[in-house]
């Protein structure tokens, strides 16, 4: 799957002679958004048919779906010839190998927290009050695209016991 598509955006790519199978989150998740708030924004196509969304519908014969960060982890270490996503940090601990991923200036960008940094600068100056802010296709010439916020709820004042 895909092969022609890559192929074509990667010339000096050296790609496996076989099939590429996608995995995806099974269950609902931030990341799914992510992904699919990105997928939404860079084409049409998947905006009409899929969307952004947390639990897609993905489409038929896209394929296997796992559970958790986990999971799609374990597959892509674990199966040759796959692809898939996960979150930075998890990428990360687990050596998992990354891609670049085109940004909206054209250029081909790793994913680093300097990239997610620069997706994330310009968003500071139109974050509603009720911080719902997407920052997925960001400008910059190296933001990475597929970024997005954490956020961490916590008491304003924490009673230690």
């Amino acid at each position: 799957m895909g092969r022609p598509k890559i192929k074509a955006e990667n010339p000096a790519a050296k790609l496996p002679n076989t099939d590429i199978t996608v995995v995806h989150r099974s269950d609902g998740s931030g990341t799914t958004f992510v992904f699919t708030d990105y997928l939404s924004k860079v084409s049409p196509e998947w905006k009409s048919k899929v969307g952004a969304d947390k639990s897609p519908k993905w489409p038929d014969g896209v394929g296997m779906g796992q559970k958790g960060n986990e999971g799609v982890t374990g597959t892509i270490k674990n199966t040759p010839n796959t692809i898939g996503y996960v979150e930075l940090n998890y990428a990360a601990a687990n050596s998992l190998p990354v891609a670049q991923i085109k940004n909206k200036a054209g250029n081909f960008v790793d994913p680093t927290l300097d990239a997610v940094t620069e997706a994330a600068a310009d968003s500071v100056a139109i974050t509603p009050d009720d911080l719902r802010v997407s920052i997925t296709d960001a400008p910059g010439a190296s933001a990475y695209p597929i970024s997005s916020y954490t956020y961490i709820l916590v008491y304003k004042e924490q009673r230690i016991p």
